[in-house]
């Protein structure tokens, strides 16, 4: 099935995006691609600006653009790749920037906060800064942002809280590589897989962006037959389940482990159970 064009990635706007929001973001483009307003020496504008027209005169007709929704749901059938946030690059030039820079003045987090949605896309800085300028809700920016920066993320990596805080952990601090890894995980696992079973292994596989991670500390040890109590319980705790010292003496164990729960009847045991049941998955 072929699939049609993404009006919504052209305008930089969500899917679930408001009239308002399409109406901002196409204003901002407007100004900033429009033939008679753009810089010298920006390529391809007459193109983007028809691109631009397409795209919102779909997206801002109700009929047009339940019909639309329905033809792009039907072609979608996998969480789309991260690399599609970046397919080109941002532009250099911005015609609401005055405007932008004197609301900063009175709301100077604008700052940051719009310099954390630009390290996640452009495209998606640009449609929060348009948002804010045409509705004026700057009392509400902290609220927006967040809004928008996790609907925008569940597209990539599920909606799982977990896994979207995790992911954009990695983005801001540059590990854009480790967020195609999450999101190469969540495309071909689906939604559902277990959250901490996603992290654990991201975290195992980049060990110099998670130096705190000592997983294959506690793995070798328990290979070479040298653990104690302690190193279990510190494994579990990293893959984010439990290990706990049940009776009198303490002679059996509780494991949670990847929403499952098991009691273990010797310390004897613990070995062979974790080598056939948690380190061949994590």
């Amino acid at each position: 099935m072929s699939h049609p064009v993404d009006y919504y990635a052209i305008l930089g706007v969500l899917p679930s995006a408001e009239d308002v929001v399409i109406r901002a973001a196409y204003r901002a483009l407007a100004q900033r691609y429009h033939p008679d307003r753009n810089q010298p020496g920006v390529p391809d504008c007459d193109e983007k600006m028809r691109e631009i027209n397409e795209a919102y005169r779909v997206l801002s007709d109700v009929e047009l653009r339940i019909q639309y929704d329905r033809e792009r749901a039907s072609s979608l059938n996998q969480e789309p790749y991260i690399d599609d946030l970046e397919k080109d690059e941002p532009p250099t030039h911005d015609p609401s920037q005055s405007d932008w820079k004197l609301a900063q003045k009175y709301y100077p987090d604008l700052a940051f906060i719009n310099s954390r949605l630009e390290k996640i896309s452009w495209r998606l800085a640009s449609a929060y800064r348009a948002y804010l300028l045409e509705s004026k809700e700057f009392d509400k920016r902290i609220e927006i942002a967040s809004s928008m920066q996790n609907e925008f993320l569940a597209r990539y990596f599920s909606k799982n809280e977990q896994l979207i805080d995790f992911a954009n952990d990695v983005i801001q601090r540059g590990h854009k590589d480790v967020a195609r890894e999450i999101n190469n995980a969540v495309r071909v696992l689906g939604g559902n897989m277990s959250a901490q079973t996603i992290i654990s292994k991201i975290k195992r596989n980049h060990p110099k962006e998670f130096p705190d991670y000592n997983i294959n500390s506690f793995i070798q040890t328990i290979n070479e037959n040298k653990a104690y109590f302690k190193i279990y319980e510190l494994l579990m705790k990293s893959i984010g389940g439990k290990i706990e010292q049940k009776g009198i003496f303490g002679e059996h164990y509780i494991i949670e482990h990847f929403g499952m729960r098991t009691t273990i009847d010797s310390y004897a045991a613990l070995r062979p159970w974790f080598l056939s049941n948690i380190i061949p998955y994590i």
